[in-house]
């Protein structure tokens, strides 16, 4: 597989070369925890993250994603880095400039945050296991005090706030632009997924309203031992947006 690593607004960043280029980049915005570094990334290390990567590339997709600061929750800095960064593989690579997102975990809060600036060159979004509300994550980390205090920290340092003014930023959070935007959006969830099973009720109230509001979105379950499918699921689902060029 053939990579480069660099830094971009200070941050580590990795793209992927597909076999045979068709033209398509994918976007990734990880989790919490995965992480970039001078050396790798956790979708390198991760066998099943490695394995999506591969099948994205040998489909013939650039694959690019950032480090994005780490615990970012969808704050405005990582919104920008991730903009920016998007821009730049626009200019630096051979590709369509509509993109596909794959977004994990509190990469959905990223993906809700950047709709505005990057919806005209999205194609499609997939959104796997999805954290999409601070405030439902902020009661489910209620029950475990450590967890809490940790979360709420992550809170104060990534949107750049006095630790005591978190819950501002909780109250400011909407799950909106998810429901507006025209883009379409394909929501996997894991069941039994245990980091963010608070989120499934509002995935599924978005879901509901943009059905009611005819736009396009998809809603579909797996088993864990399914994940390894997922990414075959993504591919047809890239491929269904990409008739216009």
């Amino acid at each position: 597989m053939q990579q480069k690593i660099f830094q971009h607004n200070r941050e580590w960043c990795i793209v992927h070369y597909p076999v045979k280029p068709k033209g398509f980049a994918v976007m990734i915005l990880g989790d919490q925890n995965h992480y970039v570094t001078e050396k790798g990334s956790f979708w390198m290390e991760n066998e099943t993250r490695r394995d999506w990567i591969d099948q994205l590339t040998k489909s013939g997709y650039l694959v690019f994603y950032s480090n994005l600061f780490g615990a970012h929750w969808g704050s405005e800095k990582a919104v920008e880095s991730a903009l920016n960064l998007y821009h730049y593989i626009k200019r630096q690579e051979i590709i369509n400039q509509r993109i596909h997102i794959l977004a994990e975990g509190t990469g959905a809060l990223l993906l809700k945050n950047m709709l505005t600036g990057i919806q005209s060159n999205l194609r499609c979004a997939v959104v796997i296991t999805p954290c999409i509300s601070l405030r439902l994550h902020n009661e489910q980390e209620r029950k475990q005090k450590f967890f809490l205090k940790k979360f709420r920290k992550e809170i104060s340092v990534a949107y750049q706030v006095e630790e005591k003014e978190w819950e501002k930023v909780i109250q400011k959070d909407t799950v909106i632009p998810l429901i507006k935007t025209k883009n379409p959006l394909y929501f996997i969830e894991i069941i039994g997924h245990p980091s963010y099973k608070g989120q499934l009720e509002i995935v599924q109230s978005v879901c509901k309203e943009r059905m009611r509001n005819h736009l396009p979105v998809k809603l579909e379950f797996f088993l864990p031992e399914k994940r390894p499918l997922i990414i075959r699921k993504c591919l047809r689902y890239f491929r269904e947006h990409e008739k216009e060029l």
